[in-house]
C-alpha cells in the first residue's frame, strides 16, 4: 500500500465493491473491466473450411443477432453486421498470463456463455496470429474458481504489478552487483499465503524468472546460483496495475507453443465452441504428424553474454533493441503476406508454393555458388575443384522440387566437365527450361562449359534455407506439403 499508484487502485476497488466508491474511483475501475473480445479473422486464417464449424458459426451469430435484436431500438446496423460476419460471433475473454507449472490452465470467473459449465476443451490464443496461435487446451486441465480450487480462487482474488525494476545486490560486497529484473508482481490477498512466520512480512511475490540481468553473470543468466533472499535497493516502475480478475496462469509448455512470455502478454480465451475447437485440434494433429521435428525462425532471447567469445565487455543492449524493432516490423510485413497467400483459392495457393520453393527450400546452395564463381574467376583461393564437385553432387540428394532435382544434376554434370577440353553441352531439360525461361536462353547462348554454369548461377535462384546453411533441418520445412513451409515462410 506504499506505493501510491497500487493503493489508489486497491482503495477504488474496495470502495466500488462496496457501494461508496466517488465518481472518480469508479471511472478507474470501469476502465478494467475485461469485458469480452471477439476472435479476429486473422486467429483462423491457418486452418481449412470444415462444415460443421460452420454450422457452428452460423448458429452463434444468429444467437448474438437475436440478442442484439431485443436490445436495440432500431434495425441493426451494417456495421454490426460485419463485425459478426467476419469474426464468426465468437466471443472470449482477455487475461493477462502468468506461468502455471503444474500444466494446468487456472482461468478467473469469466461471466461470458460456455464458461459457466466448461463442457468441452477451451481455445487460448495469442496475437499476432502470425502462425497458429489459437490452440485448444483439454478440459481436464482447465480449472477455474467455481470448482473450489485454491490456487484458482487466489488468481481471482489477488492484485498484480506489471513492473520493471532496477537496483543493486546490496549483499554482494563493496562493489554492489547491478540487476534488473521485469515481470508480473503478485499482491497475495490475506490468508491465501504461507503460514510460516518468516512469509509473514511478504507483501508481493514474483518468479526469480523474472531477473534478466545481474552484472556477475558473464557467460548466461545463472539463476540457479541465486540466494534464497537478496536484499536490494533499486527503482520500481510501475507499468500497470491489473485489478482481481484479470490473471489466468497457462501451463508452460502452452506458452511456448505460441512464443509468449509473462511479462506483460495477454492471451484469450474462448470456450463454448465444440466443433471449431474439435476441428483445429484435427488439424494440427495432423499437421505436427508431417512436419516433424519443426525448426524455428525466431532468434534466441535478446540477452547476451556480459563477455562475448573474443573477451570483450558487451555494454548495454542497443543491438537486441535494435534488432527487436526491425523484427517487429518485418513480423508485420510477414503477417499481412501470410493473410493474403492463405485466402487465396486452393488451386492458386498450390501454385504460389510451388513457384515459392525456389529460392526458398530449393536452389543453388550459396556456399557452393561463391565457390564456383571464385573458381571461373580464377582466384587463387577459391576452393578445390573435387570438393565443389562433391558439394554439388551432395545437392541433388537435397532437391524437393523435380525441376530443382534437375537443376542440381545439370550442375554437377558441368562441374565434372569444368577442366575438360571439347566436351558436349548437357541438355537442358525441358521442364527446368520452361521453367525458367532466362535460364534456357542464356544457357543456349554459351560457347563453352564455363559459360553454362554462369547461365545457371546467374539465372537460378540462390537457395536462402540451404541445407548447408541448417545441417539440422531447414527451418519451417514440412516433408509432406508445399503450403506447409512457405506458409511458414510468410510467418
Amino acid at each position: 500500500m506504499r506505493i501510491p499508484v497500487v493503493r489508489e487502485h486497491i482503495e477504488a476497488w474496495e470502495a466500488v465493491r462496496e457501494a461508496r466508491g466517488d465518481e472518480a474511483q469508479q471511472k478507474l475501475v470501469d476502465g478494467q473491466q475485461p469485458g469480452f473480445n471477439t476472435l479476429p479473422p486473422q486467429a483462423l486464417m491457418h486452418f481449412p473450411r470444415d462444415e460443421a464449424a460452420l454450422d457452428e458459426a452460423r448458429e452463434v451469430m444468429q444467437r448474438r443477432l437475436n440478442g442484439v435484436d431485443r436490445h436495440a431500438s432500431q434495425a441493426v446496423d451494417c456495421l454490426t453486421l460485419y463485425q459478426l460476419a467476419v469474426s464468426g460471433g465468437y466471443q472470449g475473454r482477455r487475461i493477462r498470463a502468468v506461468p502455471s507449472a503444474d500444466d494446468r490452465l487456472y482461468l478467473p470467473t469469466i461471466p461470458l456463455p460456455g464458461f459457466a459449465q466448461l463442457q468441452g476443451d477451451v481455445l487460448v490464443g495469442k496475437p499476432p496470429y502470425d502462425k497458429e496461435n489459437l490452440l485448444p487446451i483439454a478440459a481436464a486441465q482447465v480449472v477455474t474458481p467455481d470448482q473450489e480450487d485454491v490456487t484458482a480462487q487466489f488468481l481471482d482474488q489477488c492484485f498484480a504489478i506489471q513492473y520493471s525494476y532496477t537496483g543493486f545486490d546490496e549483499d554482494s560486497g563493496t562493489g554492489a552487483d547491478m540487476l534488473h529484473s521485469k515481470g508480473m508482481l503478485i499482491i497475495p490477498p490475506p490468508g491465501y499465503w504461507s503460514p510460516d512466520p518468516d512469509h509473514q512480512g511478504l507483501h508481493l511475490a514474483c518468479s526469480r524468472e523474472d531477473l534478466k540481468t545481474l552484472s556477475r553473470w558473464k557467460s548466461r543468466r545463472e539463476r540457479d546460483t541465486l540466494p534464497q533472499q537478496m536484499f536490494s535497493t533499486g527503482s520500481l516502475r510501475v507499468k500497470d496495475v491489473l485489478l482481481p480478475g484479470r490473471l489466468g496462469a497457462i501451463p508452460i509448455a502452452e506458452l511456448r507453443k505460441r512464443s509468449m512470455d509473462t511479462d506483460g502478454d495477454d492471451a484469450f480465451v474462448y470456450a463454448g465452441y465444440p466443433a471449431l475447437v474439435g476441428h483445429i485440434g484435427r488439424v494440427m494433429q495432423s499437421r505436427q504428424a508431417r512436419r516433424g521435428e519443426e525448426r524455428s525462425f525466431k532468434p534466441p532471447k535478446t540477452a547476451h553474454p556480459a563477455i562475448d567469445e573474443r573477451g570483450r565487455y558487451q555494454a548495454g543492449r542497443a543491438r537486441e533493441i535494435m534488432a527487436e524493432q526491425r523484427g517487429g516490423a518485418l513480423l508485420g510485413k510477414a503477417a499481412t503476406l501470410a493473410m493474403r497467400f492463405l485466402a487465396q483459392p486452393d488451386e492458386l495457393r498450390e501454385a504460389m508454393a510451388r513457384n515459392m520453393m525456389f529460392g526458398t527450400y530449393d536452389g543453388v546452395a550459396r556456399d557452393l555458388r561463391n565457390g564456383l564463381r571464385r573458381r571461373l574467376q580464377g582466384d587463387k583461393d577459391a576452393p578445390a575443384l573435387q570438393q565443389l564437385q562433391v558439394q554439388a553432387h551432395e545437392a541433388i540428394d537435397r532437391a524437393h522440387e523435380p525441376q530443382a532435382c534437375e537443376a542440381a544434376k545439370l550442375l554437377y554434370e558441368l562441374c565434372m566437365q569444368l577442366g575438360r577440353d571439347s566436351v558436349q553441352a548437357p541438355q537442358l531439360p525441358s521442364a527446368l527450361a520452361q521453367g525458367f525461361p532466362a535460364l534456357a536462353s542464356a544457357y543456349e547462348q554459351a560457347d563453352d562449359t564455363a559459360g553454362r554454369v554462369h547461365a545457371v548461377l546467374d539465372n537460378y535462384p540462390v537457395c536462402r534455407l540451404s541445407r548447408t546453411a541448417f545441417p539440422e533441418g531447414q527451418p519451417g520445412w514440412c516433408r509432406a506439403s508445399r503450403s506447409c513451409p512457405c506458409a511458414t515462410c510468410l510467418r
